[in-house]
């Protein structure tokens, strides 16, 4: 083979890969285009998913907390101090004596029942400590007391 012969040879294959190369990188170019857009498919319905999981969160969380509140003594509660001043200042111009009674060896309503003894004891209410409720009440004197057999109950 002469000079001229493989001259012409691979001036042929030069253009043969250069055209290659032009279809090989318009390939990438396209098949990269698709590839990112369905990412960004993904990538959307996996924020999707996200911000669903953080609502689902956020429920879960309330739950948990309202659950744990639950199981927390009972406590006297006042939006503000005012509101606690005003509650007492009320109850001073009925002064009574008054009875507590509560559910025998049951220790949260023991507590709240001194926290409303407390309570009608800063307004100047006679009160003494609060007594367990007497096993032989009947359901009949529970009702007409108003009362909470398990729980706490205040009557004057």
């Amino acid at each position: 083979m002469s000079v001229e012969l493989w001259k012409t040879l691979f001036d042929w294959a030069t253009v043969v890969l250069i055209a290659f190369t032009v279809v090989s990188g318009a390939g990438a170019l396209i098949t990269g285009d698709i590839i990112t857009k369905r990412l960004e498919a993904k990538l959307h319905q996996f924020g999707m998913d996200l911000e669903k999981q953080k609502g689902e969160t956020a429920i879960a969380q309330a739950e948990v907390l309202r659950l744990q509140q639950q199981r927390l003594p009972r406590t006297l509660k006042f939006d503000s101090n005012e509101s606690l001043q005003a509650l007492i200042a009320s109850l001073k111009h009925t002064p009574f004596t008054a009875e507590i009674l509560c559910k025998k060896g049951d220790g949260e309503a023991s507590w709240l029942a001194e926290q409303i003894r407390g309570l009608l004891l800063s307004a100047g209410w006679k009160v003494p400590h609060a007594a367990p409720i007497p096993e032989d009440v009947s359901a009949n004197a529970v009702e007409k007391l108003h009362a909470q057999p398990d729980g706490v109950t205040a009557h004057k």
